[in-house]
């Protein structure tokens, strides 16, 4: 495009100006006469149809420059409402409340990318409109009652609204997307008779107008406005709690306009065939209008800045004419942008004025520097931003101290705006939308038109993390293999080129592929997952438990081990089960050790298919004592005889010892019967302690000769009963049976002193041969003079301080000092 002076294309509204620019040339050859159009906001999509109410149509999908984005054949019914949501995909409803979305790369081949109902209650009413916003819908049915979806992301959430009890259709109704309203929820505003009703979940609310009915209403992009067109041909504007009436303006038409849309915040645009008006705010109570004049239909789009129109030829966006740009190019302005901008020009053409120009603005040049990079930022022509942009640098050469930050980031935004904006791309996004949706976001949409080159570029320029533009790329590419043999190579294709990039999530690439029926290439491409949190689970789902269970291993996280595990128990039969975790042991040691506290019966059929006899029978006798009766242990001791049995030779010291503790469950058992006390679960040395403290030493003795324990071990059965029954004789005639007793003397020392009985003690102290071990018993009754005497024999200065600095008897302390 030559570049024009900019005020060529301005129009005044009172004290603030409009512009219109073209575009684009259209690329397409659409009529728009006899087509339904539906266009994304922030320079989004266009879908257009012959909205003839057929259930078989084709809809095309178009860049706002008119080159095709996609094309499908619709078969499934008649549409009622159609939109964009937020990431660019098409949402469809039909009649019957089935609710599909297809990304603006859809094709007749490929399958929607979500698809939903509204409900049995939804379907049996049917449905009559529909309306759409970025992120959510609202519809209505031939019962004039109203539904809701807050949010797209989550369709189960169905909201019905308040029944507004219509005996007649609406003459036109309207949604309010919950992030726009006070209540954070849905508002839907019906247009009925003379007044204006708004629904929410709760309650109808009549706002008592009189000056209805409404044929046409916008509510702003704010969400505070709304712009109503009544049957008289009036257009009001008023605030969504209908509290303010900010313009009334007689239009002098009654026949209601094709499309009433907000342009920005400010103005509202009506347009009739070949006729567009523009309405802007009142000023001394009159109300400023435009008008604009077309040959062919046009299609206008509201936009956070301005409006988009569409027409057979031309793209043209219609916007107010920016602050700074206004202060540079108005006629006659003194802004000192405009001086710098005619000072650069001055200089071009060197003329000394240049230099006059900027002595005159010497103190408002930072600003003017500003100034002219913001009008830049506005501009969609190239040369027009050149210009501006050399007047800033030109400006900016002579302040003292100036952070370039600001000029460069606006160069970089420009340089992808321009990108972004050119023909074959086809989106005609503003700066001001840009900073709207974020870079991210315009990454996004980049990658959800397949254009995965030029976002990749825009992540590089801008230093944005980029992996996901690759991810996107590579699912794309999966989709397009048809042919199984492909698999390989297009694997290789994608590990190629995607080998050096840090972050790549091959998980979602093959979940993909899989998705599509390549199996292999899904299996190929997760072998270079290094995320094994992601990659295994991805394995399991596919069916490759196997090599979902070998990845796990190797990643050393046994969380994924035990998940693998679970799902190969719960879904395979037991022999497929068995013969996948015993070539493994790690998963085998992990299962094991699952079942001990989770699950003995698979634990058994483990053992018993590795033939582990012992480890089987251990079980058993785990449960013989967890039973609760008396024959149910015996009879499982009985079984793990028969399993140690079975085991062979190695097995069976452990069968003799079974059979020992069978009988003496048995001769327990008997003895609880007979003495009336708790006997059963002891082993055979507290059994005999225990009938030793009662003084059956009769029976004690019978159950040392049915086991063989040894004198030694009888020996301390006997001393540790009589200490429990603390019979201080019986212990004496205990030590004396034998000259030495088998377990020393200190045993007996230790038992009195934990009893308090110093006295009996000394009488076992006193035959300790072992000095230091004497010492210490002493000392530990209190008897410091016999301590010292000991510590004065073994010379050891450290125990004779250690009795001089407790002891509390002077006799003993001079009879150290002494010695």
């Amino acid at each position: 495009m030559d570049f024009v002076h900019p005020t060529a294309e301005w129009k005044a509204l009172y004290n603030r100006h409009y512009r219109k620019m073209e575009v684009y040339r259209m690329q397409w050859r659409v009529d728009l006469k006899s087509q339904v159009v539906a266009a994304a906001n922030f320079g989004g999509p266009v879908a257009v149809r012959k909205g003839e109410g057929l259930p078989e149509e084709t809809i095309a999908i178009y860049t706002s420059s008119g080159v095709t984005l996609g094309s499908f054949h619709w078969t499934k019914g008649v549409i009622c409402g159609w939109g964009w949501t937020k990431q660019e995909n098409l949402v469809l409803i039909l009649g019957s409340g089935e609710v599909f979305v297809y990304s603006a790369r859809a094709t007749t081949e490929e399958e929607p990318l979500k698809k939903f109902s509204l409900g049995p209650e939804v379907e049996k009413e049917g449905l009559i409109g529909a309306y759409v916003w970025d992120s959510g819908l609202a519809v209505m049915s031939k019962t004039y009652r109203f539904w809701a979806v807050p949010n797209l992301s989550d369709p189960s959430r169905i909201v019905e609204m308040a029944n507004p009890a219509l005996s007649e259709a609406p003459s036109y109704w309207t949604a309010i997307p919950p992030e726009k309203t006070v209540s954070r929820n849905v508002e839907v505003l019906v247009a009925s008779q003379d007044t204006i009703l708004i629904l929410d979940e709760d309650a109808c609310q009549d706002q008592l107008l009189s000056s209805g009915p409404f044929t046409s209403l916008a509510v702003s992009t704010s969400g505070k406005l709304i712009a109503c067109f009544n049957k008289s041909g009036l257009l009001m504007v008023m605030t969504t709690d209908f509290n303010d009436n900010k313009i009334e303006f007689p239009t002098g038409c009654r026949v209601p306009p094709e499309q009433l849309i907000w342009c920005g915040s400010d103005t509202v645009l009506l347009y009739w065939d070949k006729v567009l008006l523009m309405v802007g705010p009142k000023k001394e109570d009159k109300t400023g209008w435009i008008k604009y004049s077309y040959e062919d239909p046009i299609h206008v789009i509201t936009e956070v800045d301005g409006a988009r129109i569409l027409s057979n030829g031309y793209c043209e966006f219609l916007q107010k004419v920016p602050l700074a740009t206004e202060n540079i190019f108005k006629i006659g302005s003194t802004h000192p942008a405009a001086i710098l901008y005619d000072a650069l020009d001055h200089f071009d053409k060197k003329n000394p004025r240049a230099d006059e120009s900027l002595r005159t603005i010497r103190y408002e040049l930072a600003e003017a520097v500003a100034a002219c990079i913001e009008a830049a930022g506005y501009e969609f022509n190239i040369t027009a931003q050149r210009t501006l942009l050399r007047a800033a640098s030109f400006g900016k050469c002579f302040l003292d101290f100036y952070n370039p930050d600001d000029f460069v980031t606006m160069c970089k935004k420009l340089r992808v705006l321009n990108a972004v904006r050119d023909y074959k791309i086809g989106i005609p996004i503003t700066i001001t939308q840009c900073d709207k949706i974020s870079p991210s976001g315009l990454v996004d949409r980049l990658m959800n038109r397949h254009d995965h080159l030029l976002a990749w570029r825009v992540c590089e320029f801008l230093d944005l993390k980029g992996q996901n533009v690759l991810v996107n790329w590579a699912c794309a590419k999966v989709q397009s293999v048809k042919d199984p043999s492909a698999a390989k190579p297009m694997a290789k294709l994608i590990v190629r080129k995607l080998s050096k990039v840090h972050g790549i999530s091959y998980a979602r690439i093959a979940s993909t592929a899989f998705k599509y029926g390549q199996q292999e290439l899904a299996t190929l491409l997760l072998d270079h997952e290094p995320r094994a949190a992601d990659q295994v689970p991805l394995l399991t789902y596919m069916q490759q438990d196997e090599l979902a269970l070998i990845k796990a291993i190797e990643s050393g996280d046994t969380d994924l081990v035990y998940l693998v595990l679970l799902h190969i128990q719960r879904e395979r039969p037991p022999k497929d089960f068995f013969r996948i975790i015993r070539s493994k042991p790690v998963a085998l040691r992990l299962q094991i050790k699952y079942c001990k506290d989770q699950d003995l019966e698979l634990l058994k059929d483990i053992y018993y298919q590795q033939g582990d006899m012992e480890d089987l029978g251990n079980i058993a006798i785990h449960e013989a004592y967890q039973q609760d009766s008396f024959e149910g242990a015996v009879k499982k001791l009985e079984t793990s005889v028969q399993i140690y049995g079975d085991g062979g030779k190695d097995l069976a010291p452990r069968v003799k010892q079974l059979e020992d503790e069978k009988r003496l469950l048995i001769m327990q058992r008997a003895l609880e019967l007979k003495l009336k006390k708790k006997f059963l679960g002891l082993s055979l040395v507290e059994t005999i302690l225990r009938l030793l403290v009662l003084k059956n030493e009769k029976t004690a003795a019978k159950f040392k000769s049915e086991f063989k324990v040894s004198d030694k071990r009888y020996f301390w059965i006997r001393f540790r009963a009589l200490a429990e029954r603390k019979d201080w004789p019986e212990l004496q005639a205990l030590s004396r049976e034998k000259r030495t007793p088998p377990i020393g003397w200190k045993p007996f020392a230790d038992v009195c002193i934990a009893a308090d009985e110093p006295r009996e003690a000394v009488r076992y102290i006193q035959k300790i041969p072992e000095p230091q071990v004497k010492m210490k018993l002493w000392i530990a009754i209190g008897y410091w003079r016999e301590a010292a005497v000991i510590a004065i024999q073994l010379r050891s200065m450290r125990d004779l301080a250690y009795i001089k600095a407790n002891c509390e008897s002077r006799d003993t302390i001079a009879f150290i000092e002494q010695e």
